[in-house]
């Protein structure tokens, strides 16, 4: 299931199964999850490192308003759910390929992509989510 057993970059643990419900507006929370899964990074997990890329779940209504709203416009404006499931990257030892999946009320979707991207829209919630990505994993260190 979605999320189950990720790492939440927010508080550091486990968060629960599933889409929490967003009681102030009764819809569903945001929910996205990113992993990193190629370059060089990856294949050090392919031998043995898989702490290096477990995949990291935001919820997103536990943002801060302020950053939950950019999340939400970010993945609007980047067409998220628009885009296919894997979308061409260049290939190399050094390129670098990540997950994302998103879920938001019930649509849930996966695109597979390079970390470079041609349009500036997808590739700023990339670099965002990227950002994100190191906060937790040095939480983890830390933690």
């Amino acid at each position: 299931m979605f999320g189950s057993g990720r790492f939440d970059v927010l508080k550091g643990e486990a968060v629960a199964a599933g889409v929490c419900p967003d009681t102030k507006k009764g819809r569903k929370i945001m929910r996205v999850e990113f992993q990193t899964t190629g370059g060089f990074i990856a294949e050090r997990a392919q031998r043995g490192w898989s702490r290096v890329i477990a995949p990291v779940t935001i919820d997103v209504g536990r943002l801060a308003p302020p950053e939950r709203q950019a999340m939400e416009r970010m993945v609007r404006n980047a067409r998220f759910f628009e885009l296919p499931s894997t979308v061409p990257a260049p290939r190399g030892p050094e390129s670098r390929s990540c997950r994302i999946r998103i879920q938001d009320g019930g649509r849930e979707h996966t695109v597979h992509v390079s970390y470079s991207v041609m349009g500036p829209k997808l590739q700023k919630l990339i670099d965002h989510l990227i950002e994100m990505e190191a906060a937790a994993m040095r939480s983890r260190r830390t933690g």
